[in-house]
């Protein structure tokens, strides 16, 4: 059992891969670093054309992509149209050409195992704001604990 999700924490799934982002600006016109590696996370309807588009393309790792979004509120915004630009570059050649463009840098994809461990279920517990494994959930002693109330505590 998940404690998140017995909190009542919406859970869903998510994909995620390693990008290097080319732009200058973003949408909002704010200044961004031109060749920053970053994790691009997306929900199904973005799954579904970017699997369809793997698919066409024979995966997408070294491609340069422009990304679009429709001007709908209930598009996705992180896009909705994926144009690869140009050819796809072996890991050792995108390397190259984005050391050559921006720099030295870690062009090489994110370890997620290293960047989202698993989290242990005392973790997720704390974060739920639930009590510990080992106590009863109406917060009552802990196993083990002496629950027989004697004379002078019950109060009538």
């Amino acid at each position: 059992m998940c404690p998140l999700c017995d909190a009542g924490n919406n859970a869903y799934p998510v994909g995620l891969l390693t990008v290097i982002d080319h732009r200058k600006k973003s949408a909002k016109g704010k200044d961004l670093k031109p060749g920053e590696k970053k994790v691009f996370k997306f929900r199904n309807k973005t799954l579904a054309l970017l699997v369809k588009k793997a698919a066409a393309l024979d995966g997408l790792q070294g491609g340069t992509f422009t990304v679009d979004r429709e001007d709908s509120q209930q598009s996705p915004k992180v896009g909705t149209a994926f144009e690869i630009v140009g050819k796809k570059l072996s890991p050792a050649a995108l390397v190259k050409a984005m050391t050559k463009k921006y720099g030295e840098g870690d062009y090489e994809p994110f370890d997620y195992d290293e960047i989202f461990p698993l989290m242990s279920e005392e973790d997720m517990r704390k974060i739920a704001g639930m009590p510990d494994a080992d106590s009863d959930d109406l917060g009552g002693m802990p196993e083990g604990g002496d629950d027989e109330p004697s004379d002078e505590d019950i109060p009538f």
